[in-house]
């Protein structure tokens, strides 16, 4: 390989490259990206990025309006913070070109990082400290349901005769 290596690493090319060849040699066993402590899949880890993405629209609209689970039951913004780190990983599943997937690892790296600073307050307070950021969760729902809705696109085209 010619070139210098450093200039290799910062490409997202070579980045999705070496990503992927992580995962080939580690195997793509979902449940190992749930961490080493578990050895099954979460109850709520969606089956495709398409269910996620429905899922979080309704997580959306559960956290903006109060709602509370029972004690026994998963918070719902530690639910909103696994589904959207695992975002990247469901886009992977599918055909999504890079361009997006990139923009899906984007929004899932900004997110997870507010969604844990929102888990920090107390329950009583996260919802209100969310309320302002509403608007930009909905306009990236909306990024997200765009690929969802080019990847049904997808497998109807892929599927006519």
């Amino acid at each position: 390989m010619t070139g210098n290596p450093s200039n290799l690493a910062g490409s997202p090319r070579s980045r999705r490259s070496l990503a992927i060849g992580l995962l080939l040699l580690v195997g793509c066993d979902r449940a190992a990206s749930v961490g080493p402590a578990e050895h099954h899949a979460p109850a709520h880890l969606p089956a495709d990025y398409a269910s996620a993405v429905v899922r979080l629209q309704e997580l959306h609209g559960e956290i903006l309006g109060g709602r509370t689970r029972s004690d026994d039951s998963l918070d719902a913004f530690a639910e909103w913070e696994d589904l959207v780190r695992w975002l990247p990983g469901l886009a992977a599943e599918t055909d999504l070109p890079e361009e997006l997937w990139n923009r899906i690892a984007d929004i899932s790296d900004t997110w997870t990082a507010r969604i844990a600073a929102l888990r920090a307050e107390s329950p009583e307070r996260r919802r209100v400290t969310h309320e302002p950021q509403a608007d930009a969760w909905r306009s990236v729902l909306a990024d997200l349901a765009q690929a969802a809705a080019w990847l049904e696109d997808r497998a109807i085209d892929d599927y006519s005769p």
